[in-house]
């Protein structure tokens, strides 16, 4: 699939893309978390083939460790609380409820 194939896909599930600067998980343009606006962010996905995709989660905080040793260290803190996760190629990341809703990066 194209990325633009997944922005319409995760769209139409009720989720909001963020377009990513190329090869990173920067946000293209300010205000994102706030103004999300659907055309926008299909036309800057639309333009390029490199960019990026995210899913602005709202109240869901995803971490992963960088390294080998800071995954295992993720496992270890989190090993007793219940939570969603999921694996990608890099690590395994964890889905919290955010605590404090003004949270950012």
């Amino acid at each position: 699939m194209t990325n633009i194939e997944y922005f319409d896909a995760y769209v139409r599930s009720s989720l909001r893309v963020i377009p990513l600067r190329p090869f990173s998980k920067v946000p293209i343009g300010k205000g994102w978390q706030d103004n999300w606006d659907r055309d926008q962010c299909r036309s800057i996905v639309q333009r390029s083939l490199e960019v990026n995709i995210g899913l602005l989660l709202g109240d869901v905080v995803d971490v992963e460790g960088d390294t080998p040793e800071a995954n295992r260290l993720l496992e270890r803190m989190t090993a007793s609380v219940g939570h969603p996760q999921y694996r990608s190629s890099k690590s395994t990341h964890h889905l919290f409820l955010t605590p404090d809703p003004d949270l950012t990066t």
